[in-house]
């Protein structure tokens, strides 16, 4: 599979149209797809283990399952599984990694 620069700066694939199999390609996974992978507890586990981590500033991901680990947050309902599940299904935040990398 070859990808092509598009001209707004994406890469495409642009299946070869003498190829009759090719039928369609869908390689985008949601977090509506990754969220069946779970119960719905570990959802909502996970949901707002999401929302703990937007809420202390989008910490790095040892960062945070280190003070989760370490109960620096007192009674914190969180715990660094439901922390990886949410790693899992919402997938690092774009921005932070744009602002913490060259």
């Amino acid at each position: 599979m070859k990808f092509v620069e598009h001209t707004s700066g994406l890469y495409v694939y642009a299946p070869h149209p003498t190829n009759s199999r090719t039928v369609a390609y869908t390689m985008l996974s949601t977090a509506a797809h990754q969220k069946n992978f779970f119960s719905r507890r570990e959802v909502q586990a996970s949901n707002a283990a999401h929302e703990l981590y937007c809420k202390l500033g989008c910490p790095d991901e040892a960062k945070f399952q280190s003070i989760l680990s370490q109960n620096l947050l007192h009674n914190c309902p969180v715990t660094p599984s439901n922390a990886q599940r949410a790693l899992a299904i919402y997938r690092p935040n774009i921005a932070v990694l744009n602002g913490k990398t060259t």
